[in-house]
């Protein structure tokens, strides 16, 4: 992709009329030489946006933002920097020449593009079947559940009527395979005949972040199990990719001071039903790479709202700790009941629920507090709180934060904090030792008297290429931004790596950065907020100073290379996967056979195992397609 010259640039700039260009979205008012308006990137109750024509920028007051006439599209439209540029120059006839060399990659292939567009057909089919005589049912359904018809358009949502929709693709002129392939049918291996595979269920769609349809979540009308149904892997829908709402919340992430994270989509509409529309669901409560990544991009403070029972405060304590590791700036909406936060809306606790969201509290408090409630604090269970803290902090990199930590937990348990401190550094000393890279440490110095540091494993020795070639230049920028989570991984080693190269991808998106100049990397690196990165200037001039980091700069990696690191990262972590996944289900046989006495536990036991099988089943054949792939290219 070529780099739009500095001139045009400036001939935008120069030509376009920003006056004009923000009054398409909100009304402006002339007040002396500006114009002030309501500003469209926070729930703006008076206007606090001046806009000036002659400085050609428009400015909150209130949130912050703002910048230039093609800051403003970019943020507005969630646009890339050239596709702003471009369309603000088709806008006002500006000739940027051959457009397509400014335009990004297509990042998703033909075969995925064919699948959005069935289960774009697939969600207006489900639409009309809904408001047809055989969607009374589903229509009283909703209306008991208070989702009217406008919200019934917003989230679009659909009918699932017996064995129909195969039929009507078909006559769209899909092929049987591809409808299959789109999830949206299974065949029977018996008599090979294709049946829909959602029948008589009341269907959401669930939308990417670029707001392409990629699957369905659906309800069933009656008692039949299970109660929701989600589309089955695909191409295109893959569990831990998908975030309920995320094209919504990525597009309008300015408007907002927080995103509220929730368990279920009908979390997700309920509150948007009351005001809270920044928020969205990881249908689950486990928390994925590809999701960590995404809640990165935000760059808001997040309030983690789940169900207030023990199962809820358990996944909470699972996902802080995941979000302390990522350095993620959070807070916990203490759910004081036993419903979830659908529920809460359903019951007409509303102002109840409004102010448990806008009281969320900090997540040491929060877990402090509930550890303790109700407890008889004896040694033992004084034991098991300070060693649930410490796996939280063992995490936190603030340590102000971690000081603090040790004040509320030495009052809340009556012990010197002295005494915890001594307890967490023997505990962590090695965890505190590792906080910044997974490359090995500084060895010895060799006869130049320079740091050699050489990577450790194939993992690293991967990890150390493709930041060579990203600090290169932007050619596999949009291979590397989609792929970051597998080349990363997700072990808390791996975070630094995947902020260096989160931080290099949005130089070269703002356009503070071209490629191939060290000085201005670091120099822009050293200016930012996070002291993590600003403090690993150092460390990353060592890494890139040994000889072998020296010969990766000498080359440009080929496309075949990075392809090549791209499949070994993602064969790789599903093998890790499987591997972590046959562990469990080793311990889940063992907690059986140790509990065969308790019917009750029993039958729960082997729920979990049924359903970590169903799981392992869906890893091996993803690594199957993928050494298939692999073999399909040699």
């Amino acid at each position: 992709m070529a780099r739009i010259s500095e001139n045009k640039i400036q001939e935008v700039l120069t030509k376009t009329n920003i006056v004009e260009e923000v009054s398409k979205y909100t009304n402006l008012h002339k007040q002396g030489r500006n114009y002030v308006g309501l500003c469209l990137f926070h729930a703006d109750q008076t206007p606090s946006m001046i806009v000036s024509p002659d400085k050609k920028i428009f400015k909150c007051f209130s949130c912050g933002v703002g910048g230039n006439i093609i800051q403003f599209v970019e943020k507005i439209n969630n646009l890339v920097f050239p596709l702003a540029v471009i369309k603000l120059a088709k806008e006002y006839g500006i000739d940027l020449g051959n457009v397509d060399d400014y335009i990004p990659k297509d990042p998703y292939s033909s075969e995925q593009k064919l699948l959005f567009k069935i289960n774009e057909d697939a969600t207006n089919y489900y639409q009309a079947v809904l408001y047809n005589k055989v969607g009374i049912m589903a229509r009283n359904y909703l209306d008991q559940r208070q989702i009217d018809r406008d919200q019934v358009g917003q989230w679009q949502i659909g009918f699932a009527y017996e064995n129909n929709l195969v039929q009507h693709l078909l006559g769209l002129g899909y092929a049987e395979s591809e409808i299959v392939k789109a999830g949206l049918a299974t065949t029977n291996q018996a008599s090979q005949k294709t049946y829909d595979y959602f029948q008589n269920r009341i269907t959401f769609p669930v939308k990417n972040k670029d707001g392409y349809v990629i699957g369905f979540s659906a309800r069933v009308l009656d008692q039949e199990k299970p109660k929701y149904l989600n589309t089955r892997e695909t191409l295109i829908f893959k569990k831990s990719e998908v975030m309920f709402n995320i094209d919504y919340v990525l597009k309008n992430k300015e408007r907002f001071a927080n995103i509220i994270v929730l368990e279920g989509f009908m979390d997700v509409i309920s509150l948007t039903k009351v005001g809270y529309p920044n928020c969205l669901a990881l249908m689950g409560t486990n928390l994925s790479a590809f999701q960590i990544n995404i809640l990165k991009q935000l760059k808001k403070p997040i309030k983690l709202f789940l169900d207030g029972d023990g199962p809820g405060i358990n996944a909470m304590y699972k996902i802080a700790k995941l979000l302390i590791n990522n350095d993620l700036e959070f807070s916990i909406v203490d759910n004081l009941t036993a419903m979830d936060p659908d529920e809460l809306v359903q019951t007409n606790q509303v102002e109840a629920l409004k102010k448990m969201v806008d009281h969320s509290i900090n997540v040491y408090e929060f877990f402090l507090e509930k550890f303790t409630l109700n407890e008889v604090i004896n040694v033992d269970k004084k034991t098991t709180i300070i060693e649930q803290i410490f796996a939280l902090l063992k995490y936190e990199k603030n340590l102000l934060v971690v000081d603090g930590v040790f004040d509320q937990l030495s009052n809340k348990l009556n012990i010197s904090k002295e005494i915890l401190i001594n307890s967490f550094k023997q505990k962590q000393s090695q965890n505190l030792q590792k906080k910044v890279t997974n490359w090995s440490s500084p060895q010895i110095l060799n006869d130049n008297n320079q740091f050699s540091l050489k990577p450790k494993t194939r993992k690293e020795d991967m990890k150390l290429k493709v930041l060579i070639a990203l600090l290169q230049s932007k050619d596999y920028l949009t291979e590397i931004k989609d792929n970051l989570v597998y080349l990363a991984g997700a072990d808390q080693h791996s975070y630094y790596f995947q902020q260096v190269c989160n931080t290099l991808i949005n130089y070269y998106l703002e356009d503070k950065y071209q490629g191939n100049d060290l000085e201005r990397f670091f120099s822009l690196l050293s200016a930012e907020k996070s002291k993590l990165l600003q403090t690993s200037v150092a460390q990353l001039k060592m890494i890139l100073n040994q000889p072998l980091a020296k010969e990766n700069f000498k080359m440009h990696l080929s496309s075949k290379g990075l392809e090549d690191i791209i499949w070994q990262a993602k064969f790789d972590q599903l093998s890790q996967e499987i591997s972590n996944g046959n562990d469990e289900l080793k311990a889940l046989e063992l907690q059986v056979d140790q509990n065969n006495f308790d019917p009750d536990k029993v039958r729960v036991l082997s729920g979990e195992k049924s359903k970590k099988q169903k799981e392992l089943l869906i890893l091996l054949k993803q690594k199957s397609e993928l050494i298939a792939l692999k073999n399909a290219k040699k």
